[in-house]
């Protein structure tokens, strides 16, 4: 295990701020997905941004005192309805990088959790597009 290891190993939570402020400290770039409920400084959550603001809008968490990214898109199961995901980052990456490599990770997360029931099996199909 290296120091490195031990030090991501120390955070329960991703997108805590504990978790961001140490990515932060170490000069890292930063790719965390967040619940739609997270508050802003401004008292509106990211789900406020979806319909009435743009991918790649700075927006300043609530404790957290750096600007940070947000995103979103359509994540489809192969079963199921699709679900809104939000993605914060600390480097502005495009949505044309940042879409595909999400879905990856997303494809990765599901593959960990084996064994699953077979209705919860996730297709690596991601849309920056509402699903129709």
């Amino acid at each position: 295990m290296t120091a490195q290891d031990g030090i991501l190993n120390q955070f329960i939570e991703f997108s805590t701020i504990k978790f961001l402020k140490a990515v932060l400290q170490r000069a890292w770039r930063s790719i965390v997905g967040m619940r739609g409920n997270r508050k802003l400084q401004d008292v509106r959550r990211l789900k406020d941004l979806y319909r009435h603001a743009q991918r790649g809008l700075q927006v300043y968490l609530e404790g957290i005192d750096y600007p940070l990214m947000v995103s979103w898109f359509w994540f489809k199961p192969s079963q199921g309805k699709g679900k809104l995901r939000f993605v914060v980052y600390s480097h502005p990456y495009s949505g044309v990088y940042l879409v595909p490599l999400w879905c990856k990770w997303w494809a990765i997360e599901g593959f960990l959790q084996i064994p699953k029931p077979p209705s919860t099996s996730l297709d690596c199909t991601a849309s920056v597009n509402p699903p129709s």
